[in-house]
């Protein structure tokens, strides 16, 4: 059992040196070949003396014949891969570092991306992807993915992600991050949201997925919450045959409650038919 960690230990060294011994190589030939194209007096000409350098490189072996990717989760991977825009034996020297990020970050669920060239023949690619937190239906009703900073996560039908809840109303948007963050300290109530209505631009109707409806008053959510989410709890709100819960004038909570299915007063008429009644004769 004691000698694992030390062959990991082992393997993780062997690794380091390997990509300290080929970092060293890199340098030491671009140092050689800069230093023989200035003493040469050829370092004019260093512009179009790059591609041979470049090549040479190559020929070494320092090609990016491997990609390594982390921290995707949303982001396919053939649009990575047309980000990337590499082909087989592509000069690891020879790539753009900045133009590849700048590609991968325009992906749609891409929020930064960070490139680097892991010697001698690997390009390592780390993704931090947006977050979607909701949903949001606008005016003109289309249903767009919306992250946790508010901001629509373009090109992405937002339909799909039944699991996340409907902000709905203009300016919806803009308050996900601070309702979400102050929804998410309650337990009872995480799962519970199904969508949001942000009513005049002031304060939320919040519906949960048994229908209930809680109309919250005016002011910061954060504060509002933790107080709905006690009354919900001392007075066991969720259990009961409730539609609405009011609670937009302060120190008052209205609650409507479900009315009962209508029970149906037509008269039932048996369709068995029934055998003629008879006196009874007693014998003698």
């Amino acid at each position: 059992m004691g000698k694992k960690p030390h062959k990991r230990s082992k393997r993780s060294q062997q690794g380091l040196h390997r990509h300290v011994f080929w970092a060293a190589l890199v340098v030491l030939v671009l140092s050689g070949s800069y230093l023989a194209i200035h003493f040469s007096g050829w370092r004019p000409q260093m512009p179009s003396i790059m591609p041979w350098l470049v090549a040479e490189t190559a020929r070494k072996g320092m090609r990016a014949d491997h990609v390594l990717v982390g921290g995707r989760r949303l982001t396919p991977p053939d649009h990575i891969s047309a980000a990337l825009a590499m082909t087989k034996n592509t000069p690891l020297l020879g790539l753009n570092l900045l133009e590849i990020q700048t590609r991968l970050q325009q992906l749609p669920w891409v929020q930064s991306a960070h490139v680097r060239r892991q010697w001698p023949d690997t390009l390592v690619v780390t993704l931090h992807e947006r977050i979607p937190a909701a949903r949001w239906r606008g005016a003109d009703q289309t249903i767009v993915l919306i992250d946790q900073q508010g901001d629509v996560i373009p090109t992405i039908n937002g339909a799909p992600f039944t699991q996340l809840p409907l902000m709905v109303g203009d300016g919806a948007s803009s308050q996900v991050g601070r309702l979400m963050k102050a929804w998410r300290q309650f337990p009872a109530l995480r799962d519970q949201l199904a969508e949001a209505h942000w009513v005049g631009g002031r304060r939320f109707d919040l519906i949960l997925k048994n229908h209930l409806t809680l109309k919250l008053p005016e002011g910061d959510i954060s504060i509002i919450l933790p107080q709905v989410a006690q009354l919900i709890a001392e007075h066991d709100l969720l259990s009961r045959s409730l539609r609405t819960i009011d609670l937009r004038v302060e120190g008052r909570m209205v609650l409507e409650k479900i009315p009962p299915t209508p029970v149906s007063t037509a008269t039932t008429t048996s369709l068995v038919r029934q055998p003629p009644s008879s006196d009874k004769v007693s014998t003698p």
